[in-house]
């Protein structure tokens, strides 16, 4: 009978050298992102131009509240977007943020999956 498991942390730890949580993405000590099941390489800081070209490739979507979005119930939270809210941007091709630090990073893991990093609140198209 199998067994269901969580995913493997690998022993590598977050930024603050606590211990990843399956299911819950974060960065790790070594400037990778973990989704909650993988890390990822920073491939590209913001990526302004051919966003629609990143939100079709990636296979997974998170989103980073920074500290300073304004309204935020949980500032500096990650969370991964639903299959709904990925679609919806994918359809949109392009996102807005309602800060201009706002940024959307590309991240590759090591099996060749994209993440798309969305940094700070995001204006358009309207998640949740």
């Amino acid at each position: 009978m199998p067994v269901a498991t969580t995913p493997d942390t690998g022993g590598v730890l977050d930024w603050s050298g606590s211990p990843l949580v399956p299911g819950e993405p974060e960065y790790t000590e070594h400037d990778e992102f973990w989704d909650g099941t993988r890390t990822y390489r920073l491939t590209h800081q913001d990526v302004r131009k051919r966003q629609g070209r990143l939100l079709t490739e990636a296979g997974v979507m998170v989103q980073n509240l920074v500290d300073c979005t304004p309204g935020s119930p949980l500032p500096g939270s990650k969370r991964t977007l639903s299959p709904a809210e990925h679609h919806r941007i994918v359809e949109a091709g392009t996102v807005r943020f309602v800060e201009p630090e706002g940024c959307l990073q590309r991240w590759e893991s090591h099996d060749g999956t994209v993440l798309a990093l969305l940094v700070g609140e995001v204006r358009s198209p309207r998640l949740g």
